[in-house]
């Protein structure tokens, strides 16, 4: 067990794979509870999402399904080092 540990921390982006990790787990809740209302305080902000509540909403959602994706292409990449020594 040990050995596969310390062949996984060498042997991969360790840092990639934690960030890939948080991204995935801050977009499903995002998904699951997206912000119900528009604010200035969290979700996907900009001039353009904040236009109206129909346009908040698709925009929290989009965000939140490409956030999920980029999380699991980080993991993904992540491994790379293991097939290029």
């Amino acid at each position: 067990m040990e050995k596969t540990l310390i062949f996984f921390v060498e042997n991969t982006f360790f840092t990639a794979f934690l960030c890939g990790i948080i991204f995935c787990i801050i977009a499903v809740i995002f998904l699951k509870n997206p912000p119900k209302e528009i604010n200035y305080l969290y979700g996907y902000r900009t001039q353009s999402s904040m236009k109206n509540q129909e346009v908040w909403h698709f925009s929290q959602r989009f965000s939140s399904q490409k956030m999920l994706e980029s999380g699991v292409g980080i993991i993904i990449l992540s491994f790379l080092p293991i097939f290029f020594n």
